[in-house]
Order: structure tokens, then C-alpha cells, then sequence
């Protein structure tokens, strides 16, 4: 079964291009109702936990970014490299330079209007643990991150920024070292 999280976001816009948002955060309870496989509606308590993303983070399975999870409006693909994912204290850490041209431009202007006022990730649990009617988030797979307009916001700590940073910067050049490091080593094996 497939789940889609929103999230309330404040969005700033920098001298680039670069949006970065955290699609997920982690240890914030929210209460979720859902239908289930059978159709029925549910309601639950759900946080994510430390360590949620790993599995999905290690494979070579394809993420998308896109707004509303709209598959026709996807502007970074983590397959080509243009989408950066990395789990860190705080959450699931999503950063890529929006496309040259009328696409990028509009999702800038939408962000910098407060049309996309929300950011959501989509996925599928592997491991859960209960207590409750707490959910707990352990392990789970990961379609896409996306941002979008806030019509359902289930966690309200994440955020996107555009902007340009130094430290931003070499984060992510690191990042880039480790990937290449990462298959370098997976393709000896």
C-alpha cells in the first residue's frame, strides 16, 4: 500500500536555483486518516523514525521529484543525479537545481507566490512497529518527494529553501564524492 505525507513549509528564494526541503522529519507525531487496502477508513497517530529512509537511500531504486505528485511535472530524477536525498538528524534532506526555462521559472514563482506552500514524500512501509494507535515509521520505500500546495499537512516542521550557500555547496559536493565512491566499490562486487 502506498502512502503520501504533506508537510507545511516556509519558503525562501536565493540568487540560484536551488531548492532544498526536508520531505520528511523525523519524531513528529502526526495524526493521519486513511483508507486502507479494504477501503475502509482509518485513523491513526504516525511518526517517522531516525533510520526510516536507509534502505530506501541504499538502493538503486528511481525517486522522482515533482510537484503534487503529479509524474508530468517532475523536475529532478535521483537516477541522473540531479536529485540529492540524504537522511540527517533532523529528516529526509531533498536539494536539486530546478531546470533552466519556463518549468523552472514557473515552480519559482509558485514557491516565491505561496502557491506551493507544502512538500510531501510518497511511500511504502517495510517495518513498522505499534503502540497504540501509534504508528511507527521503521524502514519504508520511497517513490518521490515532492512539493505542493498544503491541503492536508501532516508534519509541520519541514522546509524548503531556494537559495545559494556556501556550506549548502560543499555538503553536497561531498555527497556527490560518497555516490561515486558508493559505485565505484558496488560495481567490483
Amino acid at each position: 500500500m502506498s502512502h503520501t505525507r504533506n508537510s507545511r513549509i516556509a519558503p525562501t528564494i536565493g540568487e540560484n536555483r536551488r531548492l532544498s526541503f526536508y520531505a520528511s522529519v523525523f519524531g513528529e507525531i502526526a495524526p493521519i486518516t486513511e483508507r486502507d487496502a479494504a477501503g475502509k477508513l482509518v485513523s491513526y497517530r504516525e511518526v517517522i523514525r531516525p533510520g526510516a529512509f536507509t534502505e530506501a537511500l541504499c538502493s538503486e531504486a528511481e525517486v522522482i521529484a515533482n510537484i503534487d505528485h503529479d509524474d508530468k511535472q517532475t523536475f529532478a530524477r535521483r537516477s541522473t543525479g540531479e536529485l540529492i536525498l540524504q537522511e540527517d538528524p533532523h529528516g529526509l534532506f531533498a536539494s536539486c537545481y530546478l531546470p533552466p526555462g519556463e518549468f523552472g521559472d514557473s515552480i519559482i514563482s509558485r514557491v516565491e507566490r505561496g502557491e506551493l506552500d507544502g512538500c510531501s514524500f510518497r511511500f511504502g512501509s517495510l517495518k513498522d512497529r505499534l503502540n497504540g494507535d501509534l504508528v511507527e515509521r521503521l524502514s519504508v520505500t520511497l517513490a518521490d518527494v515532492c512539493i505542493c500546495r498544503n491541503t492536508a499537512a501532516a508534519y509541520h516542521e519541514t522546509t524548503v529553501h531556494l537559495r545559494q550557500n556556501q556550506e549548502l555547496k560543499r555538503m553536497l559536493s561531498r555527497m556527490r564524492i560518497i555516490k561515486i565512491k558508493n559505485r565505484m566499490l558496488s560495481t567490483r562486487y
